[in-house]
């Protein structure tokens, strides 16, 4: 019967299951047993492929109606689909069902609240997330562990460190035994800020407390080494750990690759992966360490190699080495290749979320634009962005922008910067606005003006205006802003000037008073007038 109601909620036949389960009811079957087929119908209903969040809200509706019916208090069912309306980020519909929970005076537990608090901490809503978990202690509930660390998570990455040592302490006064894996977001928070101090103090903080440090841990620690190329740090941390008989996870083994590649040891981080003692220990996180170093540190045939021999294992490597390799690619001049490793990875994403497939192909879509216009083949660039257009990938128009916004000056981990020079930039607009008929927006329009200003270039940014003026865009105050600092920056005072006048005038007849567009204006003229010790262009 079970199988049944399963079945049923994942067709969602919502009137056949309720008929059955009035029937059941009318010939004396427990609740025990009722609310263990309300559960299995649950569970059917989160298995449904939804069409869209207006479907989610029908069943549900249809649940309470059921459940109105049969008269049973179904505390683990309504758990199930608090849990799934939260992973489907509908929070609204969740809040809706612990309502009805309430007013059927349905138990509620730990479980009830723990997606709310979760998903919130997930999308760092941290006050609301602290507002469920205090719901639950006006109620007597006692938090889950997974829930604190979702909390602990949370705050960490929000580099709100204390405050997910308060939660941590918090937890420890519910009862509830503190987890090694707690600690890791503290340790990622350090050294995403480069504080390899702070970071290795939480270890002793943890032993201090009687918490034997796991591989996760570790792991965590080598890769702050590995954040800051700190080598000698990170074998030292390795050899403790070896001495502390904490058995390396993949994990550990991936991160100590990691540091070795970050740091262009190439050899040393081949010896890890070669080595027999850690060979069930090496997986796609290591090859793919192997791989961005590769690509990165100019030995690109073996790269590709690796590649292939990945992808011949059916896996794929991690995104960020992907991308270096495809940047690498694009480097060398093989556009052949490049294309052909675009069309792989747009086939490697069929199976993932619309959201993450537009997010990650835009960012390589950008790489493999910015490459074709450094090697001046903006007749490769107008054929990619025509097919891309054809195939209905993603918004051109954004992509475009994106090049100018995103692609068009990368700062690497080494401190190099790669980017398309002003000349480049204005040759891609033109022919994007020829070829393809896509006007450049404000934003591209205004990341061309920051490059003049970079440039000190008055003479195109005047040019750039035309263009703007051409596509019908009326500079607004910051447009202006930004022409300003062009302006001064190629030392143009008469144009200059007449750009301030411009803002003035616009601020005036909009009735803006803006303390800040001053300050920037003020911050602008600063170094102008350091060099020019007589200058008519001040500000009242």
């Amino acid at each position: 019967m079970s199988r049944l109601l399963e079945l049923l909620g994942k067709i969602g036949e919502h009137g056949e299951c309720k008929k059955i389960l009035l029937s059941l009811k009318e010939r004396g079957e427990s609740d025990a047993k009722l609310i263990d087929l309300m559960r299995s119908y649950a569970q059917g209903l989160i298995t449904r492929k939804l069409k869209n969040s207006v479907q989610l809200s029908v069943d549900v509706k249809a649940f309470k109606d059921i459940e109105c019916s049969v008269k049973v208090k179904p505390v683990s069912a309504y758990n199930i689909l608090v849990r799934h309306c939260c992973r489907e980020g509908e929070i609204r519909l969740g809040l809706d069902i612990l309502e009805r929970m309430k007013e059927s005076e349905i138990e509620l537990s730990g479980a009830t609240f723990e997606p709310f608090v979760k998903y919130f901490a997930f999308a760092y809503l941290l006050p609301q997330a602290e507002s469920m978990l205090a719901a639950m202690k006006r109620l007597h509930l006692h938090g889950t562990p997974s829930m604190y660390e979702a909390l602990v998570r949370g705050f960490a990455r929000s580099n709100n460190i204390e405050k997910a040592y308060n939660i941590i302490e918090e937890m420890h006064n519910d009862g509830l035994t503190l987890m090694p894996s707690l600690y890791n977001p503290i340790i990622q928070a350090y050294g995403a800020k480069g504080n390899l101090g702070r970071a290795f103090d939480v270890l002793k903080e943890m032993e201090i407390s009687e918490i034997k440090p796991d591989s996760e841990n570790y792991a965590q620690l080598l890769l702050a080494c590995a954040s800051q190329k700190n080598q000698k740090l990170a074998m030292e941390l390795f050899v403790k750990m070896e001495q502390q008989k904490v058995t390396p996870s993949a994990n550990v083994i991936s991160a100590l690759v990691t540091v070795h590649t970050k740091c262009g040891d190439l050899e040393k981080a081949m010896q890890i992966v070669l080595d027999k003692k850690y060979s069930g220990n090496i997986d796609i996180k290591s090859q793919s360490a192997i791989l961005w170093g590769l690509a990165k540190f100019n030995r690109l045939k073996d790269a590709l190699r690796l590649f292939d021999y990945v992808r011949e294992h059916r896996q794929w490597p991690l995104f960020d080495s992907f991308l270096c390799l495809l940047e690498a690619v694009g480097i060398s001049g093989d556009f052949e290749r490049l294309f052909k490793l675009f069309e792989d990875y747009k086939q490697s994403m069929k199976s993932c979320s619309q959201v993450l497939q537009d997010e990650r192909i835009s960012v390589v879509c950008v790489i493999i634009v910015v490459c074709c216009i450094r090697h001046k083949e903006l007749g490769r660039v107008v054929d990619f962005m025509q097919n891309l257009q054809e195939d209905g990938i993603g918004d051109v128009e954004i992509l475009c922008t994106k090049v100018f916004l995103h692609g068009t000056e990368h700062i690497d981990e080494e401190g190099n910067v790669n980017k398309l020079n002003l000349e480049d930039k204005l040759i891609f607009i033109r022919a994007m606005w020829k070829k393809l008929h896509l006007r450049p927006s404000r934003l591209a329009f205004e990341a061309l003006l920051k490059s003049c200003a970079k440039e000190h270039d008055g003479e195109k940014a005047e040019c750039i205006i035309e263009m703007m003026k051409y596509g019908k865009l009326r500079p607004n105050v910051f447009t202006l802003l930004i022409m300003f600092q062009a302006f001064v920056a190629a030392k143009d005072e008469a144009k200059a000037e007449k750009v301030l006048m411009e803002i003035k005038r616009t601020m005036n007849d909009n009735n803006l008073e803006d303390e800040d567009v001053n300050w920037l204006l003020s911050e602008t003229l600063k170094p102008y007038h350091r060099t020019t010790s007589a200058s008519n262009l001040k500000l009242d």
